[in-house]
C-alpha cells in the first residue's frame, strides 16, 4: 500500500485495499487470498507493479487457505467497533433518546496534530488562576 501510495498509483492502492486478503507477506513473497471481485489477472499486476517499484523479483502469487480481512474489511470493522461504542456512551444513548430520528452516521477519531493544536488553543483561553483566588 506505502509503494502504491508513493507511485501514485491510485488503482493499485484500491486494488490492495480491497481485494488483496493476505495469507503469506515477507521478503519479496506475497501470497494471498482475492476476494470474489477481484480482477482475474491480479498476481501478475502486483508482481509487476513491485518489481518496478522495487526493483526486485517478487513471488506473488493466489494460495489456498483464508487470508486475513482485506484492509477495507479491517477500516469498516474498526469503523463499527468505534460506532457502537459512541452508540452504548450513557450521554450519547441520552441524547439519541431525546432526539427520535437522529442517528450517528460517523465517528472519527481526533488527529494527533489537531489534538495538539486544540489543547494548546483551549489552554490559551483559560485566565490565569492564582493559587489565592476562589471560585
Amino acid at each position: 500500500m506505502a509503494l502504491a501510495a508513493k507511485n501514485r498509483d491510485i488503482l493499485m492502492q484500491d486494488a490492495l485495499m480491497r481485494q488483496v486478503r493476505v495469507i503469506r507477506f515477507e521478503d519479496e513473497v506475497l501470497e494471498f487470498q482475492p476476494t470474489a471481485d477481484a480482477q482475474p489477472d491480479l498476481a501478475g499486476a502486483i508482481s509487476k507493479k513491485l518489481q518496478e517499484w522495487t526493483g526486485a523479483r517478487w513471488m506473488v502469487a493466489v494460495a489456498a487457505g483464508e487470508g486475513a480481512p482485506t484492509l477495507r474489511e479491517r477500516a469498516d470493522a474498526e469503523a463499527a467497533a468505534r460506532l457502537a461504542g459512541v452508540q452504548a456512551h450513557p450521554d450519547v444513548r441520552a441524547i439519541l433518546d431525546r432526539m427520535p430520528g437522529a442517528v450517528i452516521i460517523d465517528v472519527r477519531p481526533r488527529a494527533r496534530a489537531a489534538d495538539a493544536e486544540l489543547d494548546a488553543a483551549e489552554s490559551d483561553a483559560l485566565p490565569a488562576i492564582d493559587d489565592d483566588d476562589e471560585f
